[in-house]
């Protein structure tokens, strides 16, 4: 016998909307054999200087896994040169580069609990006919990679649908940025 159970809410909680502009999309294929090769090679670059917004690296045809990285567009033709530069055996690699794109992303409780969450937002972007170029769920976050110009406006719409907590206010009493000094 198998139970299972529902949570549902009348409307669905998040903790707010973050948006990052100006970015680009780097997507590409590698066999897993290929990345191993290219991942020695990397070893040996400086990569922590490029901020990565998103990573998302899935299966695709003929044992290859897709990647797509979204990085700040400023880092375009880095991103290309360190994927050339890991490449030593000079592997043809397709390379896509999606330019500007920007980012919404957001998170809140039980995301990763339910199964509806990307339903309920992929069905919200469909009717505002707002379009979607990439997506990542992760647990409790959502990553929508979106056309430039359209964050603004899937924000507005997502933040008619989902529910977003007010802030709190600490009481007049409480002085947060005060100081305690003592009268000599």
């Amino acid at each position: 016998m198998e139970t299972a159970a529902r949570y549902t809410e009348s409307k669905i909680k998040t903790y707010g909307f973050e948006t990052k502009r100006n970015l680009c999309l780097c997507e590409f294929s590698l066999g897993p054999d290929q990345f191993m090769q290219m991942n020695r090679k990397g070893a040996n670059l400086n990569m922590d200087t490029i901020p990565f917004e998103m990573v998302l690296i899935e299966p695709s045809d003929d044992d290859q896994y897709r990647h797509s990285i979204v990085v700040s567009n400023h880092h375009r033709n880095t991103i290309g040169q360190i994927i050339s530069d890991m490449n030593p055996q000079h592997i043809d690699i397709d390379i896509r580069f999606t330019a500007p794109v920007e980012l919404l992303y957001f998170f809140g409780p039980h995301f990763g609990d339910r199964f509806g969450i990307a339903d309920f937002t992929y069905k919200a972007l469909a009717e505002s006919k707002i379009p979607l170029i990439a997506s990542a769920f992760s647990s409790s976050s959502i990553f929508l990679v979106l056309p430039e110009h359209c964050a603004a406006k899937a924000k507005t719409v997502f933040s008619n649908r989902f529910e977003i907590p007010k802030t709190v206010q600490c009481p007049s009493f409480i002085s947060i940025n005060s100081r305690h000094s003592s009268a000599t």
